[in-house]
Formats: structure tokens, sequence, C-alpha cells
């Protein structure tokens, strides 16, 4: 059985049973705010307007009782047992596509606890993004790490990407 979501400006897609709120948006190449996907970060919460849910396992920290009394919930721990209406705070029906492209690292420098790439990005076609996002690296093993881009959108070819922590990271050139 599937259920239909249907987000604040109406857009609407579906879930079927047992799959998490955000893995149907991203099933269906909906861009939702997320992080961890597993319950721990608290980025993608959002508010249950209406419809019936099953909440599973998530860390306190990331949504407390007082939140979920209030009609709060974790979209990558939230499954819909009916259809259901959410509202998303900062939710953007133009923001941009999830991408996954081919990366070259330039370079890579570590400062302090921050790891410094430059990534050779393909010429076309030109990726586009807003300041103050960021990319998660896939590296091998199915493993991923969150880089801040730390040039402005309007650079082409080159970015410069930043990591705080990095001296754990296994990112290699």
């Amino acid at each position: 059985m599937t259920h239909t979501i249907t987000l604040p400006d109406q857009t609407t897609f579906t879930a079927n049973d047992g799959e998490t709120v955000l893995a149907a948006a991203a099933r269906q190449n909906l861009n939702l705010p997320h992080s961890c996907k597993s319950g721990a970060c608290g980025q993608c919460k959002a508010e249950l307007v209406s419809g019936d849910i099953q909440m599973g396992e998530h860390s306190e920290q990331a949504l407390s009782e007082a939140e979920k009394a209030q009609g709060k919930i974790l979209m990558c721990c939230t499954t819909a047992q009916s259809d259901i209406s959410i509202n998303i705070p900062g939710y953007n029906a133009n923001s941009l596509p999830v991408r996954t492209l081919p990366a070259r690292i330039e370079s890579m420098v570590f400062k302090h606890d921050v790891a410094l790439l430059k990534l050779a990005l393909p010429k076309a076609p030109p990726f586009a993004f807003y300041a103050g996002q960021y990319i998660d690296l896939l590296l091998p093993g199915n493993v991923s790490r969150s880089y801040s881009i730390a040039n402005s959108p309007d650079q082409e070819g080159i970015w410069n990407c930043t990591s705080a922590g990095a001296k754990t990271a296994s990112v290699r050139k």
C-alpha cells in the first residue's frame, strides 16, 4: 500500500509501506533537508499537519519528547500510516536538485583540524549551488564525508572545500 505525502507548496509524493518520508522523497528526486539519515542530527525535522505516522528510534537530542508532543517528526525515522501532510521549516520547492558528479582532488592541505580540498569538476554541465551549501564526497567502501563549499557560486571549474575535524578523514589523493 502507498500513502500520499503533501508538502507546504502542495507538492505530493508517495511512500511505500515501511519507507521513511525522507527515503520516499529521495526516491522521487525531491531534495528535502537532511544530514545523518539515522535520527541523530535533527536536520530533517518537520511538523505533522495531518495524518497518522509511526516514528522509529531516534536521538532525544534530535527530537525531544516536548517536540513530539507539539507534532514534530524526523522525516528520516518516520513512516506514513495514512496520507499525511507535513510542514518543513525553510522548505524551498525551487531548491537545486541533488546531483552526483565525478571529481578529481587537485590538492589537499591540512591546517590544524581542517582539511582544505581543491576539486576539479567536469566542464559540463555546470554545477550550480547556493552560498552556504555543502557537498558529500562519496569515498570507497560507500563512506561519505561532508565538506563546506568555500568559493562563491559564480566560480566554475575548481571548488575549494573545507571540513572541520579532518585529522580523522580518510580522504586520499
